[in-house]
């Protein structure tokens, strides 16, 4: 997934460069070279890179645009306490998301915006865990609906190219669903459902690297 979206904007930035800055670009093609989980697992926190790519096109003063994201995580955590606690496993979730932006001015190099955009997700999660010599096995499974209002920041370094941060205030709902079975003992599986309301503000929500043409 990554080498194919370095190649395609590969492509795109030379066929960008060889355009007359004359030309009015109406579509841009931003890929996500840094973001943030939505999702909030006890897994893990790390940050994503090379996870995503934005379609974007322009109509008169804003744009439409339609992305992509995924997170794909795997899991090995060992805690030498008193329980020996140990983690092994992944995390996974893919998101659509379609909204808009529009920027508060348009200077030639430095241009702020805002931008809102509505989400649909896809969770999932395989792991198998230790805990007072208990051995576990949980299978995780959700989605998560929701808007996430942004502001960001685009810096233009040529008429073909830019880079952007883009600060995410998430509103997003979140439904899982997590079997659990026990496999020492005679206990049978149980399921947990958790539905939770996670607004978030994510100051560093993504950092993009963006194509016009």
């Amino acid at each position: 997934m990554r080498n194919l979206i370095t190649i395609i904007l590969m492509i795109i930035t030379l066929q960008s460069l060889s355009q007359s800055d004359s030309t009015e670009k109406k579509w841009t093609v931003s890929t996500i070279l840094f973001s943030n989980n939505f999702h909030n697992t006890f897994l893990t926190d790390r940050p994503n890179f090379l996870n995503g790519v934005f379609v974007k096109r322009k109509f008169k003063n804003y744009k439409l645009r339609l992305g992509i994201e995924h997170s794909s995580q795997n899991v090995k955590l060992t805690l030498t306490d008193s329980n020996k606690y140990l983690v092994n496993g992944y995390y996974r979730e893919k998101s659509l998301l379609f909204g808009f932006q529009k920027p508060f001015t348009d200077y030639y190099r430095f241009v702020p915006y805002y931008a809102v955009d509505l989400i649909g997700m896809d969770i999932k999660s395989e792991y198998e865990y230790k805990n007072d010599s208990i051995h576990k096995v949980a299978d995780l499974k959700g989605f998560g609906v929701g808007v996430i209002p942004a502001i960001g920041f685009e810096y233009r370094i040529t008429e073909a190219f830019s880079i952007s941060l883009e600060a995410r205030f998430q509103l997003i709902y979140f439904y899982t669903r997590n079997r659990i079975s026990n496999l020492n003992i005679s206990e049978p599986e149980f399921t947990v459902v958790n539905e939770v309301f996670d607004p978030n503000l994510k100051v560093f929500g993504n950092v993009t690297m963006n194509i016009y043409f």
